[in-house]
């Protein structure tokens, strides 16, 4: 795999860069998402192959529901690094 490309700007409280344009703030990943591959279709999540929430390398996004996101962050043990187990 492709190495992660970290954004280097702003991040909200759980690690996501964010970016604000025409007064609306984007989580990086969706941006990125969005400027090479299109709209995000209603209902669903960009989501990281390689967990981590940095990453805007668009080889190591996809989409997805809400039930595989929440299997991303247990095999990343995401929920374990936020405190929430």
């Amino acid at each position: 795999m492709l190495e992660c490309w970290n954004w280097t700007g702003c991040t909200n409280t759980r690690g996501y860069g964010t970016s604000r344009i025409n007064g609306y703030q984007y989580q990086a990943h969706r941006l990125s998402w969005m400027l090479t591959k299109g709209d995000i279709p209603d209902d669903f999540m960009v989501l990281h192959v390689c967990g981590n929430a940095r990453c805007v390398n668009n080889a190591h996004l996809y989409l997805g529901y809400a039930k595989h996101n929440a299997e991303d962050l247990a095999r990343h043990n995401v929920y374990r690094s936020l405190g929430l187990m």
